[in-house]
């Protein structure tokens, strides 16, 4: 490198055009820089939920968050972006300027340059959300799937949620712990929410605050450091309550099992897709935009000598729920497709014919 000295702070800029309402985050720029530059002008756009992501890991691979229900994913919110392309000419991709490339990088951008800038769409956000977790007891898992089972049926793009199975710290065992979004207020989650809520719960921590703190509420069980494999785990639109009691016993079991997993941890995500499904397939490179529900099982031990059969078992936990999507008739379309989040996928494919991925 030739001593060549780079400054990283100064790759995570975040400025907001007011009038365009644009946000224009530099390469190294963290979701924690954007949502609070942009919520010091009343705005916000679709991010993830761990605020200490980076934007470009998650951008150019789709993007899921809170708020894709009203505005969809990432991607569908990227405006423009500035790319160092191989030859080391930089780019300036949008639907105007090289559009090619535009389509390549929202979705599968990871392999087509390096962004420096991405340029965002904002989208007024003035008023604090109602959002936090809610903790059950084990026995609770099976109410809890079907209440938002009852609830997606029909969806309000405005709330969100993540069934989380997980080990608290000052816990004997995992628990269920309930993760709650909803972009209005307290009376109308309340109401939205109503069938879970009314479950018996062991801890509540729901309340009011300002979008910027919901992408923070996550950010424990993501923290970097320690050995780690992350799996993404898909499940029909309607996720069968038997399926995930067989997955609680699976990870309760290997927690016990290794206590050096107990950091471990799998989590269901109930958005409503509407609004991403509603996008053309071929309008970008990111094809999953079908009605799923998608998962990710987060793998985090210490001990070396477990790396190879961690692994092993990560992957038989998400190879089970592909055996249950393929058999499930309530799903299989005729092409035999399996929708995965791009973001969590760590996989090789073995039946081509039955899954589809953005790799």
């Amino acid at each position: 490198m030739g001593g060549l000295v780079i400054d990283l702070s100064e790759m995570r800029k975040v400025t907001v055009d007011e009038a365009t309402k644009q946000i224009h985050a530099q390469g190294g720029a963290l979701w924690e820089d954007v949502d609070n530059a942009a919520a010091s002008k009343g705005l916000a756009t679709v991010g993830g939920t761990v605020n200490h992501t980076g934007v470009g890991g998650l951008t150019l691979g789709g993007g899921f968050g809170w708020l894709s229900g009203q505005y969809g994913t990432t991607v569908d919110n990227l405006v423009s972006a500035r790319i160092v392309v191989a030859n080391g000419d930089i780019l300036t991709a949008s639907v105007q300027e090289n559009s090619d490339l535009f389509w390549a990088i929202r979705g599968a951008g990871h392999n087509f340059g390096v962004v420096v800038e991405f340029v965002l769409r904002g989208h007024d956000q003035p008023d604090e959300v109602y959002a936090g977790s809610i903790v059950f007891t084990p026995d609770k898992l099976t109410a809890v799937i079907e209440s938002f089972n009852a609830r997606m049926e029909k969806p309000d793009p405005k709330g969100g949620a993540m069934v989380v199975f997980a080990k608290p710290p000052d816990s004997p065992g995992p628990v269920v712990i309930v993760n709650l979004f909803y972009n209005g207020s307290q009376s109308d989650a309340e109401i939205y929410f109503k069938s879970v809520l009314d479950l018996e719960s062991v801890a509540n921590m729901m309340q009011s605050m300002p979008y910027r703190n919901v992408n923070g509420m996550l950010n424990a069980q993501a923290v970097p450091g320690g050995r780690r494999s992350l799996k993404a785990i898909t499940f029909d639109q309607t996720v069968r309550p038997e399926y995930i009691q067989n997955l609680w016993d699976d990870f309760t079991s290997k927690l016990e099992e290794k206590p050096d997993l107990s950091e471990s941890f799998l989590a269901i995500e109930f958005y409503d897709l509407a609004k991403t499904a509603s996008i053309p397939v071929d309008a970008t490179a990111f094809a999953t935009r079908g009605q799923y529900r998608a998962g990710i099982l987060g793998m985090k031990w210490s001990n070396a000598d477990d790396d190879l059969a961690n692994r092993a078992w990560a992957r038989s936990i998400r190879d089970k729920c592909h055996e249950w999507i393929v058999s499930s008739p309530q799903y299989a379309p005729a092409s035999g497709v399996i929708y995965e989040y791009g973001n969590y996928l760590e996989r090789k494919i073995t039946k081509p014919s039955l899954i589809t991925e953005n790799v």
